[in-house]
């Protein structure tokens, strides 16, 4: 749904409570439209306002729901709360590809405006960079290799795909009993980097940036094991002879054939496993706990495993499909994928306010327009060269 501009201006002021009256009164005849329903605006009262906001943007979901067949909403339509505040940053377009970001308590000037800054050098966004280490020790950087074979190892050729991924291919006499020593590859993705590697038994995993993923040329024995650090969405091969386990830490999570995500980033509080398809068992030397589709596991010092269900699986992999996406979270956990994407530093000026923070941005947009779409719910930034520092 497009909606024309003027009455999207008057939708993000109202939603903030700065509508003039004409604003307000566009915004109630656009919101009548939908429905027989009267409902007067403005409303004085924070709560009322509030409440009054939840049935605006379930009007925009509506409306949403109404395109023609064959066009789908952006975003996808979960039956949780954080749904509402997509749906409505999908209206409201800010640039290319960023949307809307809002915040439950928004803060403005003394002028009832939002303060936009002006960024003259701007941080492009990350792309596919990595670096392998062969068994050997010896290093090449992915992004600046030719295609085609880069290196053998073993009974492996390690090949660079045309569009840039990686791929073992096993040589035709290739059998598990002929491995007598395994040889490891790492491959690793710097801050403002991802890459995706095809494994020597077919699974897929890309890594998010400043991420590593250390994996034998050849898998052998009973069961097929990688380790990783960072962050990786994985899309594994079934073979129940021989299970597929990943280690992060002193976690494990061990699977069969399925497709999951592994977030065990150092300056995150928990690592978090999200399923999306199939079934894993999450292991630590103490507890094992397995998981069913759209849930998510998250284990603190690798102790106590806490298993979440009907979690938003899209804004846990987000990143693999090219956003960011905020489902209720506050500045610094944005910052840090803001960071690790533009390769910058972040300090924070001042004690920010407990707010958290919902919407969907794309990640192929420079630095720039990611800071004003979060200048729309009212934090501001001062960039230095590659020093970010959030204000109120």
């Amino acid at each position: 749904m497009q909606l024309p501009e003027q009455l999207q201006t008057a939708i993000r002021h109202y939603l903030r409570g700065i509508a003039t009256e004409e604003e307000r009164q566009l915004v109630n005849d656009w919101y009548y439209s939908f429905s027989d329903d009267e409902i007067e605006i403005p409303i004085e009262t924070t709560g009322e306002r509030e409440q009054i906001k939840e049935q605006i943007i379930q009007r925009v979901m509506q409306a949403m729901n109404k395109e023609p067949a064959g066009i789908q909403p952006v975003v996808p339509m979960y039956r949780r709360k954080w749904a509402v505040a997509a749906a409505i940053a999908l209206t409201l377009t800010v640039g290319v590809g960023a949307y809307y970001l809002a915040t439950r308590s928004p803060v403005i000037d003394e002028n009832n405006k939002v303060t936009q800054t002006s960024y003259n050098d701007d941080i492009p966004p990350g792309g596919n960079r990595a670096t392998l280490t062969l068994a050997d020790g010896s290093t090449m950087i992915l992004d600046e290799a030719a295609n085609g074979t880069l290196a053998q190892q073993g009974n492996t050729q390690v090949v660079k795909l045309d569009d840039g991924q990686l791929a073992y291919t096993a040589n035709s006499t290739y059998s598990y009993e002929t491995i007598t020593v395994e040889q490891y590859n790492t491959i690793s993705t710097p801050r403002g980097g991802q890459y995706m590697v095809v494994l020597p038994d077919g699974s897929k995993v890309w890594l998010n940036a400043a991420s590593s993923l250390k994996y034998p040329t050849a898998f052998s024995g009973s069961k097929r094991i990688v380790e990783l650090t960072g962050e990786g969405y994985f899309e594994i091969v079934k073979n129940g002879k021989m299970p597929f386990a990943v280690k992060a830490g002193e976690t494990e999570v061990e699977v069969l054939g399925t497709v999951f995500n592994v977030n065990s980033y150092a300056d995150e509080e928990e690592i978090t496993t999200t399923l999306v398809e199939g079934s894993v068992n999450v292991k630590t030397k103490w507890l094992t706990k397995q998981l069913k589709p759209g849930e998510q596991a998250g284990i603190v010092q690798n102790r106590d495993i806490t298993v979440k269900p009907d979690v938003n699986v899209a804004a846990a992999v987000a990143w693999k499909e090219g956003y960011f996406i905020f489902d209720e979270v506050d500045i610094k956990t944005v910052m840090r994928q803001v960071a690790r994407w533009y390769n910058v530093d972040v300090r924070y000026d001042s004690e920010l306010l407990p707010e958290t923070y919902y919407g969907k941005i794309k990640r192929n947009t420079g630095l720039s327009e990611v800071l004003r779409v979060l200048e729309e719910s009212g934090v501001s930034f001062t960039v230095e060269g590659n020093l970010i520092t959030v204000q109120k």
